[in-house]
């Protein structure tokens, strides 16, 4: 080979290697990836360190996932509990909303009529429809309720922890 030049030397060796490498991709035991020759995976073993490496990668996404799925668990859960509680704030609202407009009710009725009335419902909701009005309309409707009915509402009043409007 001395009668070849180095330039040529140098291209022949290229196209030798070119050859086997050319032989070994058709026999499937060589693949090129961007130019660059690498082992097809059915020549690796089955101990490789490369796979050795993507073990405790998978474990530590799994863990990871693991713990997302965790996550999204406890957020519904809060997200149901926090819609348990303000369907029971709204229930309390509507109630308090209710309670307010019975008060306005009795309150512009004759005394002696919103008494009676007032004789036939339960202890609790008197108590908080007497609380919502002022002193003066609650007194004047007592006074048309029977006595014992009037003390045990009175005495409800006291424990009551909604103060009187004046």
């Amino acid at each position: 080979m001395k009668w070849l030049s180095s330039g040529l030397r140098v291209s022949l060796s290229k196209v030798f290697l070119g050859l086997i490498m050319l032989a070994f991709v058709k026999s499937g035991a060589l693949l090129l990836l961007g130019g660059l020759p690498i082992l097809a995976p059915q020549l690796l073993p089955q101990s490789s360190p490369s796979l050795a490496l993507v073990e405790p990668e998978q474990e530590s996404i799994t863990v990871a996932l693991q713990a997302m799925q965790s996550a999204i668990a406890q957020a519904s859960a809060q997200a149901a509990q926090a819609a348990e509680s303000s369907k029971e704030e709204a229930a309390k609202k509507e109630n308090t909303v209710a309670v307010a407009h019975l008060v306005s009710v009795y309150a512009n009725m004759k005394p002696k009529q919103a008494a009676q009335v007032l004789e036939t419902l339960e202890d609790n909701l008197a108590v908080k429809i007497l609380a919502g009005m002022n002193g003066r309309t609650a007194g004047k409707i007592l006074s048309y309720v029977k006595p014992a009915r009037a003390a045990g509402l009175s005495e409800k009043l006291t424990r009551l922890q909604i103060p009187f409007a004046d």
